[in-house]
């Protein structure tokens, strides 16, 4: 599953500019973020599941943005980092704090529309992500499935080359009831980019 849905989004990225009578953007993302996560059946003898509720973080990476009139579709693939402490709920009922952080690498395909042409815009889609590590300074390294399906929504607004953007986010693993489940039910995110190269119009 996730390698087709990254060579579709690869597909979009690459090969979206093709399509007749669209305006064609790129260019690069940066942005920080503030989630909460929840760490169920933990596969240890001590520890049950963590939670946390104000962990930061960054993300960046790029885009691509197809207009026809004023909807677009917007591919994007973004690696994100996020840190913070965690509480551990321990089998024996007991709780302590630890720090913990995270990476993935994310490709939302955003489905947008322009309301006040390039000053305001809200978008929304699907999100795949492969998480490459999790851990715990307590523990050290989490066992979670890599696979996760998430979604996106956000607005954001352009000035020239600059975008500015706030985006709200949700994630969840697909793993089985018997295996490590991490989930981040909220990330709300604060983003600026910039478009790069010439804008490309077909006519």
């Amino acid at each position: 599953m996730k390698t087709n849905f990254v060579a579709i989004a690869a597909a979009g990225l690459l090969g979206i500019s093709s399509l007749d009578g669209q305006v064609i953007q790129g260019g690069l993302f940066a942005g920080v973020s503030t989630a909460e996560i929840n760490i169920k059946n933990l596969n240890t003898t001590l520890r049950k599941d963590a939670n946390g509720t104000s962990l930061w973080g960054l993300e960046g990476g790029v885009f691509l943005k197809a207009k026809l009139g004023p909807v677009y579709i917007k591919p994007m693939a973004l690696a994100s980092y996020q840190a913070g402490q965690v509480i551990l709920n321990n089998r024996d009922g007991s709780i302590q704090t630890s720090n913990f952080n995270s990476g993935r690498i994310e490709t939302p395909v955003l489905f947008g529309v322009n309301l006040i042409g390039p000053l305001l815009s809200i978008e929304a889609g699907p999100a795949y992500n492969w998480i490459f590590y999790a851990n715990t300074k307590a523990d050290g390294n989490i066992a979670v499935q890599t696979s996760a399906l998430g979604y996106r929504v956000g607005a954001g607004t352009e000035f020239g080359r600059l975008l500015f953007g706030i985006a709200y986010e949700g994630m969840i693993n697909n793993s089985s009831s018997d295996n490590t489940r991490f989930e981040m039910p909220m990330e709300l995110v604060f983003n600026i980019g910039v478009r790069l190269g010439n804008q490309k119009e077909s006519r």
